[in-house]
């Protein structure tokens, strides 16, 4: 299943565009594929093995006053655009990728090793495409949080699938695909601002 749809974010979420590009909202280096790559993220809701041991948490943890707004926009649009049913987030992040000299594109994953559902919302025009993959990983049913991250990532040089999707990132552009498909994305050109809201649901 990927479903793709255009101009989902009603008018009054429209300032949240431009929260992304402001100073409110500050962005963290965040190092992906083996590190080999480093992206910038602001992480809305938290799932983390180290937190859940420490404090004994029984769901992900808020980490920003603007996921409240953001997990609005977000169940709206799952409910209400794509009319799918939906019982909770399991991670939610504001992803900006940068250029990189070295790479063309991320290598293929999948968030989690249980069953999910993935939305991106696109916050801004930009190059860097998303690429779903075919090839699909065996996820198990039930939520864990022992590998919170993701399916190790399989490095692009060696990796098996073939591109099914390519989608290019359009401002107000949402993305909803099983979540069992690896994916990455194609790094943008410089000077491209690649802003997106990235969910993982059931």
């Amino acid at each position: 299943m990927i479903q793709v749809k255009d101009n989902v974010v009603p008018e009054k979420y429209s300032y949240l565009f431009e929260k992304v590009l402001g100073a409110d909202i500050a962005y963290y280096r965040a190092p992906a594929t083996y590190g080999r790559i480093v992206y910038l993220s602001h992480t809305l809701l938290k799932r983390d093995a180290f937190l859940k041991t420490t404090f004994n948490l029984k769901e992900p943890m808020m980490n920003s006053y603007y996921y409240p707004p953001f997990a609005e926009l977000a169940t709206f649009i799952i409910t209400e655009k794509f009319k799918l049913p939906f019982e909770e987030f399991f991670r939610m992040s504001i992803n900006w990728a940068i250029p990189d000299g070295e790479f063309i594109q991320t290598d293929p994953h999948c968030d989690h090793f249980f069953k999910h559902k993935n939305l991106l919302i696109y916050l801004t025009d930009s190059s860097g495409e998303t690429l779903i993959y075919d090839k699909k990983a065996s996820l198990v049913e039930e939520p864990g949080w022992d590998k919170d991250s993701h399916i190790e990532d399989e490095p692009i040089e060696t990796f098996k699938g073939k591109i099914k999707t390519k989608i290019t990132p359009k401002k107000g552009r949402a993305v909803i695909f099983d979540g069992a498909h690896y994916h990455a994305n194609v790094l943008p050109k410089p000077g491209d601002q690649r802003i997106l809201l990235v969910a993982t649901f059931s």
